[in-house]
């Protein structure tokens, strides 16, 4: 477990270090960034905990547990489904990694021959 959050940290501290060494102001991009995870931590964790929490109630949910875990088995008890008619998300994800993944070869192919079109970035 130690293992894990030693490679994530340092893996983090990297990026910052190559996002850093490549932006064109990193005096105001770097904190900038470190700014906006602060906001992308209360929208995308708490955000979502806020909203199934608001679904199950928050009384009943056991410290040791997963609340993502119990809201989703109480809605399989309570509507009687499997849990293979939850995965919307997950297959949403998959979906857009395979077309991903069909369109590599045309972007290798385009990237070879120089045809591979510009970003606004580097053409202004």
């Amino acid at each position: 477990m130690a293992m894990a959050v030693i490679m994530f940290s340092f893996g983090g501290l990297e990026l910052v270090g190559i996002t850093a060494a490549e932006a064109d102001n990193p005096e105001k991009s770097i904190p900038k960034a470190t700014n906006q995870v602060i906001y992308r931590i209360l929208l995308f964790y708490i955000g979502s905990l806020t909203i199934l929490l608001s679904l199950y109630p928050w009384g009943k949910v056991v410290e040791g547990g997963s609340p993502f875990v119990l809201i989703f088995h109480a809605l399989e008890q309570q509507y009687g489904r499997n849990g293979a008619q939850y995965r919307g998300a997950d297959g949403c994800a998959v979906g857009l990694q395979q077309l991903r993944l069909l369109q590599q070869p045309h972007a290798v192919r385009l990237g070879q021959t120089g045809q591979w079109p510009e970003s606004p970035a580097e053409s202004g």
